[in-house]
Order: structure tokens, then C-alpha cells, then sequence
């Protein structure tokens, strides 16, 4: 039988280990205020345990969970969502000839790219706004 392999990770912020103790207790007196903000507060190991209950039960291969206090999340994985905006993006400006086929597009022409696309669309539904009378 054939038996699936999962990849999965769990990303606790800053979990209450004998590690973190031991960082704590060398800190200097100065900075220990860190530790009562929201981002450096530690989280109790059950905590961590729940993250990754929910990540085995819920998640798929390749998901990430993120724990911290008070919250968990998947987090997202958009790399397919920005490969096919850059892809699309890449062919507008060679269509239009901004860009050879073969050329690479600079990260700079990708973001002005779409912030036209995104100012073009808001001009669009301006324009169907207007024309039902909204």
C-alpha cells in the first residue's frame, strides 16, 4: 500500500519552552517590557499543540500555520494568484510593445503595470455607475 507523505509546518511566534526561559533569564532588565506586548508575549505550548492539531486535521501538504497570541491562521499561499498576475501583466506589455517576448519585466514595470490595470477598472465601474444611475 501506497502511503501519502505530508509537508507541513507550524510557525509559532514565541512559544513558553525552557529555550525561551533561558533566553528571558540572560535578557537584560531593560528589555523584558518586550515581552508583555502583544507581538513578543509568549504562548502557552498547548497553544502550539492546537495550531498543530488544526494544521493535521484541516491542513494539506505544503500548508503553514501561524500561531500567536490569541490568533492562528493558514498562511496564505499565493505564489500561483502572483504567477498568473505577472504572467498576465508580462503579456499586456508585450502586446502593447512595451516589452520584447523574450525580455524580462523589471519588478517596477509589474507594479505600475497593475496600478494602471487597477485605476483602468475603477474608470470602468465609474463609467457603469454612472450609466445605470448610481
Amino acid at each position: 500500500p501506497q502511503e501519502e507523505v505530508k509537508v507541513m509546518t507550524v510557525c509559532p511566534w514565541v512559544a513558553n519552552t525552557n529555550i525561551v526561559e533561558t533566553v528571558v533569564s540572560t535578557m537584560a532588565e531593560e528589555d523584558k517590557w518586550k515581552l508583555n506586548t502583544w507581538l513578543h508575549k509568549p504562548i502557552p505550548t498547548d497553544e502550539v499543540a492546537a495550531a498543530a492539531e488544526e494544521l493535521i486535521v484541516s491542513g494539506k501538504s505544503g500548508d503553514a500555520i501561524t500561531v500567536g497570541p490569541g490568533i492562528m491562521y493558514f498562511y496564505p499561499d499565493v505564489q500561483t494568484q502572483l504567477f498568473l498576475m505577472y504572467k498576465i501583466i508580462h503579456t499586456i506589455l508585450v502586446t502593447i510593445g512595451m516589452v520584447r517576448r523574450g525580455q524580462a519585466v523589471t519588478t517596477n514595470q509589474i507594479w505600475m503595470t497593475a496600478i494602471i490595470i487597477l485605476f483602468f477598472m475603477g474608470y470602468l465601474l465609474h463609467m457603469v455607475l454612472t450609466l445605470i444611475g448610481l
